[in-house]
Formats: structure tokens, sequence, C-alpha cells
């Protein structure tokens, strides 16, 4: 595998410099940034990337886990939450979309790094054993 592949999903201009110079740092791809579900499922198809880091709350009618959702049934890919707070409701609805991880923003570009690295080599591994 090549560089990783990752789009980003996120409405804070603020956060989406930070993961933007993260992921520069780290020496990912970043193929494209979205600020709202609908731009992004449109990218996301096109683009196939190797994970999506998404914000749980974003601009639009629909919000981070619904598009999560709807990519585990279409587009089967690493999912990687991100949001600014942690409550038991929103944890327990993003679990049912079965994310690679759950990051607490800001973001800490070795924790980044870590839930990007495991996450890719976790959804190799679980294609591999239910194929």
């Amino acid at each position: 595998m090549g560089k990783i592949r990752i789009v980003v999903v996120e409405d804070d201009p603020l956060h989406m410099e930070k993961v933007e110079m993260a992921i520069e740092q780290l020496d990912y791809h970043l193929i494209s940034v979205s600020d709202n579900a609908d731009e992004a499922l449109r990218i996301i198809r096109a683009t196939k990337p190797d994970i999506v880091l998404i914000d749980i709350n974003l601009n639009g009618e629909v919000d981070g886990i619904t598009l999560a959702g709807k990519l585990k049934e279409t587009l089967p890919m690493p999912v990687i939450f991100t949001i600014s707070f942690a409550d038991k409701a929103t944890i327990d609805r993003a679990k049912v979309t079965n994310p690679y991880a759950y990051l607490i923003k800001p973001l800490e570009i070795k924790s980044l790094q870590a839930a990007i690295e495991l996450a890719i080599y976790n959804f190799i591994n679980d294609q591999v054993h239910y194929t």
C-alpha cells in the first residue's frame, strides 16, 4: 500500500486546519475535505479513500453518524469519528456504525496516527476474515 489516502469531513475551520497539518506531517495523502455529509458522500464514492475521518456534528441535516451508516451500507471502509465532547448518548449512537476509532478534539498527532494505522490494519484483517 502506498500513502494512506484520507477524506476528512469537518465543519470547524480551526479543527480542519489542525487535521490538515497533522495529515501532512504524518505524510498521508489528503484527498479532500468537506464540511457537510452530502458533499462528503459524493467525494467518498468518487475517490474511494482508504479511510475517512468524520466529525459527528456537521453542517446540514445529515450528521456524521448518519453519514457513516450510509457508508457502511454502500461502501465499507474504516471510519474514525472526531468530536469535541463524548457524551454517552452520542457514543451509543455512534457504536452501531462500527467505527474503528473515536477521537476527542483537539486531536493529538500521535493519537491520530495510531488510530489511522490501527484502523487500516484492522479493516484489512476484517476483510480477510469475512471473505
